[in-house]
């Protein structure tokens, strides 16, 4: 797991350099993009509804969740943009 990970940043990082952007932006951008992922996988609302002893309302909880989830993406989307495109622009 950790080689995939470890290719996956790699991969990204050559993206960056190839398209004039800071490379650490690019991951750190990915990074928030994988925690927003979290936030409605579907794997995770069931792990977490069963731990919590809310079995069965998935689905409410995933509905619940989207204005939240909605606004997150849009808000880091927005921010990492500006950063990517006028702080770190290198060519």
């Amino acid at each position: 797991m950790e080689y995939q990970q470890y290719s996956v940043l790699l991969f990204q990082f050559g993206v960056g350099q190839r398209v004039g952007y800071d490379p650490g932006w690019i991951i750190a951008l990915q990074a928030v993009g994988g925690a927003a992922g979290n936030m409605i996988c579907v794997h995770n609302v069931v792990a977490a509804s069963a731990v919590v002893g809310l079995a069965g309302r998935e689905g409410e909880i995933i509905r619940r969740t989207a204005i939240p989830f909605c606004y997150y993406v849009l808000t880091a989307g927005l921010i990492g943009t500006w950063i990517v495109t006028v702080l770190s622009f290198s060519g």
